[in-house]
């Protein structure tokens, strides 16, 4: 048996979870606690309460298990969340979270769904320079969790973290943190039996990270990160993509409000195998995402890399490239109108799984176009009603995969 398929499907891994560590999403204590007390407007006793709402997708789609049947129907989907904080003597924060979701198809009914995520947690100012930070987080979501499965999925995940952090009257801040996240997922077409779905994504992340943040400009944050994860399937199956990778991450995280916003992030990483013969391998990720206003019209472009685990056992992963570009236009202070295109290349190595019966499978590249027009209608402050017409293809060069998808929905946003 040759050993640079394996090697190279172990090669691939370098780039999972980059994503989970993309946010670099801490914030120092006085400034959520001014957010919190000075921003948010609802209040219950000593609560500060910030409510949110979701409307998704409320329209037609053309194929709803984006596939070859192309089959239809009319969909949407109602998310509403609250969350309450409790600040104490401005050196403690407590808070829980609650979003209930509602998945609504008129004719596949096995597609509709109630799911529920909550999460709890705290921030703890010591000696005005030190931040403890605790939480646990549950997420229960039903949706597409990659480009390759068409039928939407039910995904699980349970998180539990903390850190510890020394922060400077400078806004500058250094901390360590932990985590630890299990992931299952269930195919909602056979929920009995044993699933292949599960038996080669469920999984464990355990990671610890070192953090640095500093401030430049006026609001914008530099990041430097480093750390380690360990990736543990449950399966015996999948226990070739059992490693450990080592990371580090540098960026710039841009202010909430003002002319630019949003995230700019380069990463390197090196995984290490558990299964001996493997060697381990080093490459660089990354992660863009910024925003720009100009007056009456705003600019859009993405950039992201990142493996993404298949549900093909004989296919390990996939290497995905994300591109996107968008513009909206203000012609009026209560309308905007937007567009955006987007590329998502997902590239398949050749390799197979040493621990099934199933033949190599041949490279393969995949392709999905989106192309997005619509139209939002500004309700109160930075909430609006949209209306979005999308159009998706999906290419491939092997047998079988190509695919089509349009849709037209409202929806509701609150980043008018």
């Amino acid at each position: 048996m040759k050993t640079a398929p394996r090697l190279l499907a172990a090669v691939l891994l370098l780039f999972c979870g980059a994503t989970a560590v993309f946010g670099q999403s801490y914030v120092a204590f006085g400034e959520e606690w001014r957010r919190i007390v000075e921003g948010l407007k609802f209040s219950l006793g000593p609560l500060k309460i910030d409510p949110e709402f979701s409307l998704r997708n409320l329209g037609y789609d053309s194929n709803v298990y984006y596939d070859n049947r192309e089959v239809g129907d009319y969909t949407g989907t109602v998310s509403p969340a609250v969350t309450a904080y409790l600040p104490f003597r401005r050196s403690l924060i407590l808070y829980v979270r609650e979003n209930p979701e509602y998945n609504f198809y008129l004719h596949e009914k096995a597609l509709r769904a109630f799911t529920n995520s909550y999460a709890a947690g705290l921030k703890y100012l010591l000696f005005r320079r030190f931040v403890l930070t605790g939480a646990y987080q549950y997420n229960e979501y039903q949706r597409r969790i990659s480009t390759e499965i068409g039928t939407p999925t039910r995904d699980v995940s349970r998180t539990l973290s903390a850190g510890l952090y020394y922060e400077t009257a400078r806004k500058t801040s250094i901390g360590i943190s932990v985590q630890s996240t299990r992931f299952s997922y269930q195919d909602l077409l056979t929920p009995e039996g044993e699933i292949a779905l599960a038996r080669t994504l469920n999984r464990e992340e355990k990671s610890a990270a070192a953090e640095f943040y500093y401030q430049v400009f006026s609001d914008s944050l530099f990041f430097l990160r480093g750390g380690a994860t360990e990736y543990a399937f449950e399966s015996a199956l999948a226990a070739d993509r059992n490693s450990t990778s080592y990371q580090g991450y540098a960026g710039l995280r841009f202010p909430l409000l003002g002319r630019l916003r949003g995230t700019l992030s380069i990463g390197y990483k090196r995984l290490v195998p558990r299964l001996k013969g493997l060697a381990s391998f080093g490459g660089l990720v990354g992660n863009t995402e910024i925003e720009a206003r100009f007056g009456w019209f705003s600019l859009r472009a993405l950039y992201q890399r990142d493996l993404v685990f298949s549900y093909y056992e004989n296919a390990f992963a996939f290497v995905g490239n994300r591109y996107a570009g968008g513009i909206s236009i203000y012609p009026a202070a209560f309308l905007r109108l937007d567009y955006n295109y987007e590329i998502d290349d997902s590239d398949y190595p050749d390799f197979w799984n040493p621990q099934t019966a199933f033949a190599p499978v041949p490279h393969r590249s995949d392709r999905q176009q989106l192309q997005t027009a619509g139209i939002v209608v500004r309700l109160w402050r930075t909430t609006g009603l949209g209306i979005a017409f999308n159009k998706s293809t999906w290419t491939s060069s092997g047998q079988g995969f190509e695919r089509k998808r349009n849709y037209i929905a409202a929806y509701v946003t609150q980043a008018f």
